[in-house]
C-alpha cells in the first residue's frame, strides 16, 4: 500500500513542478482531487492535500506531506535537473531527476478571457489551455508574480490555479498563500543524512522489479 501511494505521489510531483525566474519567496497551494483511479480510491485520504513551493534564484523546491512523511522535489530552472527527497518509513533517500525538456509554445495554446477572480490576494484572469493530446483545461494566472510554469510555456503570467490530469487522476491546485520572504539556501541542497539512490534502486528497496 505504501509503495502504491509513494510512487503515485512521485509521479504527481514530477509532473507539476513549478519554476520561477525572478520571484523569490513561497507559494502554498491546496490540492482538491476531482477524479481518482479505482486502484487508488482506497488510498485517496493518504494523498497530499497541500503543497508549498519555495523559489530562490533559479531553483525551486516543492514540499508535500504524505502519510506523515515529508516529500520534497528540488529543481533547477536552467536544465530542469534536480532531485527528490523522501523520508519514508525511516529511510532518508535522495533520488536524482534527469534533465527534461519543457513544453514549447507550439505545444500549448491559450484562449485568454476577461473573466477575473482573486486568488490568495492576487488579481487573476482566466485562460483556457489546450495541449496536444489532452482535453482543454482552465487556468487562472496573475501578472503580479514574475515566474513561469514549465508545463505552461508562453503563459502571460504566473498560474495560481490550474488543473492536472494524469494517469486517470484529475485534481485542481489552488494557491491560498503567497509569501515574499526569501527562503534559506539550505532548502535547495541534499542534506548530509540522506542516501542518494536511483529510481530503480528505490523501487527495488520496496520490492519492485
Amino acid at each position: 500500500m505504501q509503495r502504491i501511494v509513494l510512487f503515485a505521489c512521485l509521479s504527481l510531483w514530477l509532473s507539476s513542478v513549478t519554476m520561477a525566474q525572478r520571484f523569490e519567496g513561497s507559494v502554498t497551494y491546496e490540492i482538491n482531487y476531482i477524479q481518482v483511479p479505482e486502484d487508488m480510491a482506497a488510498y485517496k485520504s493518504m494523498l497530499p492535500n497541500s503543497m508549498t513551493m519555495y523559489f530562490l534564484g533559479e531553483q525551486a523546491r516543492m514540499e508535500q506531506s504524505v502519510m506523515g512523511s515529508l516529500q520534497v522535489v528540488v529543481s533547477n530552472v536552467k536544465d530542469n535537473s534536480g532531485f527528490v527527497l523522501t523520508d519514508f518509513m525511516g529511510m532518508k533517500i535522495a533520488m536524482p531527476i534527469e534533465p527534461t525538456l519543457n513544453n514549447t509554445e507550439d505545444d500549448v495554446q491559450y484562449e485568454y478571457t476577461d473573466e477575473r477572480k482573486e486568488i490568495a490576494g492576487y488579481a487573476c484572469k482566466k485562460a483556457i489551455v489546450t495541449m496536444e493530446g489532452m482535453e482543454p483545461s482552465v487556468i487562472y494566472y496573475t501578472k503580479e508574480i514574475s515566474g513561469y510554469h514549465q508545463d505552461y510555456t508562453g503563459l502571460d503570467g504566473y498560474p495560481l490555479q490550474y488543473e492536472i490530469s494524469q494517469d486517470g487522476m484529475v485534481f485542481t491546485v489552488t494557491a491560498n498563500n503567497v509569501s515574499k520572504e526569501k527562503p534559506d539556501a539550505q532548502l535547495f541542497i541534499i542534506p548530509d543524512d540522506y542516501s542518494v539512490m536511483t529510481q530503480e534502486e528505490l523501487m527495488r528497496s520496496f520490492g519492485g522489479e
